[in-house]
């Protein structure tokens, strides 16, 4: 499921596309037209609503669906389901009923928050999930929306799948800095002072004369209210002090 923009212009105007592929198949047969089945696309009906009549379809053919098997030269059962859902960290807001970004409970996947957007928070379980959205229909208070990050709506995809597992991302966090600022400000802040002045002295004397923008000690004393472009220089310029005298631990993203 995506939403891609359905005009050629820089307004926005979504464009939500559905699309099925079948499990299983070699990793590098993934991409190509014949392994992706294009379902729907509409601006104007809601994903989840075009998702539902996909799901319908799937439940109603439990029961197996009798065919013929052309290599094999059989009649075979091909029975249906939904292993995960493909999505952007967006719409699988959207697929798990989650408000998004700017909420506290920032994660469609755990419990994290902004004050710890750097660690893994506690999973969030699909049984408390569906509870907390049946309280939100009877009771739709701000307080609970926001302590879970949810709000409620329809969502078929509850019926066959675990919207906050069974989507697969490329990070566990939906990090609005980005995961390179929260990372280099988790490694600095847990650096003793006296490695923190080893690593500004390092920056110091990296022979910087090729590089239109300077990396400087401010970059680790003062790395709250660096910008993008800081970052993106530190990484570019001292990969090699990327995580400098840090050993990650088991709960560290």
């Amino acid at each position: 499921m995506d939403d891609t923009s359905a005009n050629k212009s820089k307004k926005w105007k979504p464009l939500h596309c559905t699309q099925l592929q079948l499990a299983g198949i070699p990793k590098a047969k993934k991409q190509t037209l014949s392994s992706i089945k294009f379902v729907s696309a509409s601006a104007e009906v809601p994903i989840l609503e075009m998702a539902r009549v996909v799901i319908d379809d799937i439940k109603n053919s439990e029961g197996g669906i009798l065919t013929f098997d052309a290599n094999g030269k059989e009649k075979v059962t091909v029975i249906p389901f939904l292993s995960l859902c493909v999505c952007d960290f967006n719409m699988m807001a959207e697929a798990s009923n989650h408000m998004g970004a700017n909420t506290y409970k920032f994660c469609p996947r755990c419990y994290a928050d902004k004050d710890s957007s750097i660690w893994k928070g506690a999973e969030r379980d699909p049984v408390a999930t569906k509870r907390i959205l049946e309280h939100l229909d009877v009771n739709n208070s701000k307080e609970l929306r926001q302590n879970h990050g949810l709000k409620p709506y329809p969502n078929p995809l509850w019926n066959i799948l675990n919207p906050h597992r069974d989507i697969p991302v490329g990070i566990l966090h939906w990090l609005y800095l980005g995961i390179g600022k929260h990372l280099l400000k988790a490694c600095i802040q847990e650096l003793p002072e006296m490695k923190q002045e080893q690593l500004c002295m390092l920056i110091e004397s990296c022979d910087q004369s090729a590089f239109g923008t300077k990396v400087s000690r401010d970059t680790i004393i003062y790395i709250d209210s660096r910008q993008g472009k800081d970052i993106k220089t530190y990484v570019r310029t001292h990969s090699k002090w990327w995580i400098p005298f840090y050993q990650l631990n088991d709960n560290f993203v």
